[in-house]
């Protein structure tokens, strides 16, 4: 029974070898492009590829492309600590001023001298 294994694993061995060899001796080598020298500019994108996720869209005025909508302004007021959602919040204690500050992984930032109500942008 053993041998049988055996020889079974010598043939499986010997196939793997024998086709093995072709496919190296097939294989081509390509030289590898040299990266992009600083400042090159990329080709443009073809229409098909909508420029990569990049601003795809129809010229305003005098060629230029359309001015995007602009923000709305914040609004500012105090508001307790209930009423504000943040994600990633971090309080810093300013000791010298006795001032607590609300950092939010968005870059909102609130205010407070008693941690209770927070002065900064409206939620």
């Amino acid at each position: 029974m053993k041998t049988s294994s055996t020889v079974a694993a010598a043939c499986l061995l010997g196939a793997l070898i024998t086709c093995g060899a072709g496919r190296v001796a097939a294989q081509s080598h390509t030289r590898v492009q040299p990266p992009a020298s600083p400042g090159e500019q990329a080709p443009p994108a073809d229409p098909g590829q909508k420029n990569f996720g990049g601003f795809v869209g129809t010229p305003g005025p005098g060629g230029q492309p359309p001015v995007p909508p602009r923000r709305p302004e914040p609004t500012f007021g105090t508001v307790s600590l209930d009423e504000i959602s943040m994600s990633d919040p971090f309080v810093y204690p300013d000791e010298k001023t006795h001032t607590y500050y609300l950092i939010g992984s968005g870059g909102r930032l609130c205010k407070s001298p008693d941690l209770k109500m927070w002065t900064g942008p409206s939620p």
